[in-house]
């Protein structure tokens, strides 16, 4: 199985998409997000996989997350 790691997103979409387009490329089974997501519309990013995220300490309001 291959699995994508990703951390420190901190809610830059620009970034996260990038991120999103290599591990499409790298056809990814499931992701690993270490932490730091910052905003919904990270999570909302890795849909297309199963996702485990990790809270990190930016991610203060995680109701929201």
């Amino acid at each position: 199985m291959r699995i994508g790691v990703v951390s420190d997103t901190h809610g830059h979409l620009p970034g996260t998409r990038d991120a999103v387009r290599m591990l499409e490329s790298l056809e990814v089974e499931a992701v690993l997000h270490c932490g730091d997501i910052g905003s919904p519309e990270v999570v909302a990013c890795f849909v297309a996989w199963p996702t485990h995220f990790v809270f990190g300490n930016c991610d203060a309001d995680r109701k929201q997350l």
